[in-house]
């Protein structure tokens, strides 16, 4: 019990550092590849990576075996959480900064647990809903800037934050398909090919979209930065997160993206220089406010902890 405590603890701390090192990350890869290709390649390494462990780990013929059997739940784990996610991640980037796109990740657990409501059939009291409403007035607030009027012509960042909302989106969907993914195959058949699949929609639309990249002209920092997103916010993260799922509700998992915008924030104002706008500051207290609402607003945090140490 207490073993199984200090290892979610621990996921508790690590993923979401990782994942919100991704939006910083992100923007300095972009400064040397175009978005899709820059999705195409991160993915791309972390699928092999993510094979080598399959094939030294699981029989490969179960692998496919299962593949053959759920390939719709690979295929739309592999859609939404890898091609489209990274698609409108990277592309808004362009348009916007890693500190806002870090706040509207705020939105992810909110919409996971709307989406566990609608397709899972999970429970959500009174306190909950009402805590919906408020984290998405507050993700409004962030997206628009503070000025609604700003959707009237969507350029700027504002286009940028859409697009980031659309790969929250995307995300939230990926933890929903996961669940019912990991209940039917290892978690390392999981995010082995849906990450394969994603790389192939991503590299398709890298050829269709986007000149191929001049990889000699890629800088050093750029690549080790490549590197870090495959290995860390990828391959790691996906695993932790894929086996966790296992284990806990998806709703209740869904809290330890609750730390993703706090550290996308302190390194993107540090390392980048972002700047801190009062809408920043007002959005992202509501979707704090709303997602404590959803998550421990029914029952405090000690009995939740205890219930999900019991599962």
């Amino acid at each position: 019990m207490r073993k199984s405590i200090i290892n979610r603890f621990l996921i508790l701390v690590v993923l979401p550092l990782f994942w919100g090192s991704t939006f910083l990350a992100t923007k300095i890869c972009l400064t040397d590849l175009p978005p899709i290709w820059m999705g195409a390649i991160r993915y791309f390494i972390s699928s092999l990576i993510f094979l080598v462990v399959l094939i030294s780990k699981e029989s490969l013929n179960k692998s496919l075996r299962e593949l053959k059997n759920y390939w719709y739940l690979f295929l739309a784990v592999g859609l939404v959480g890898t091609f489209f996610a990274a698609f409108f991640q990277n592309i808004g980037l362009r348009y916007t900064t890693a500190s806002v796109s870090s706040l509207i990740n705020t939105l992810e657990p909110v919409l996971v647990a709307l989406l566990s409501v609608l397709i899972l059939r999970e429970r959500l009291p009174f306190i909950g809903v009402a805590g919906l409403i408020i984290a998405f007035i507050g993700g409004f607030i962030l997206i628009t800037d503070g000025n609604p009027q700003t959707l009237l012509h969507l350029d700027g960042s504002v286009k940028g934050n859409i697009l980031i909302l659309l790969s929250i989106i995307s995300y939230a969907f990926y933890t929903i398909f996961t669940k019912l993914l990991v209940g039917r195959t290892d978690p390392i058949n999981a995010v082995t090919f849906s990450s394969i699949i994603g790389t192939l929609l991503l590299i398709c639309s890298a050829l269709i979209m986007e000149e191929f990249p001049q990889l000699e002209e890629v800088s050093l920092t750029t690549w080790m930065a490549i590197f870090y997103l495959a290995i860390f916010p990828t391959c790691i993260s996906l695993f932790l997160f894929n086996k966790l799922l296992t284990q806990v509700e998806a709703s209740r998992v869904s809290i330890i993206l609750f730390l993703i915008p706090v550290y996308g924030l302190i390194l993107g104002v540090i390392l980048l220089g972002d700047p801190l706008t009062p809408a920043m500051a007002i959005g992202g207290v509501f979707t704090i406010i709303g997602i404590w609402l959803i998550e421990y607003g029914p029952s405090k945090l000690g009995r939740k902890v205890l219930k999900s140490g019991q599962r």
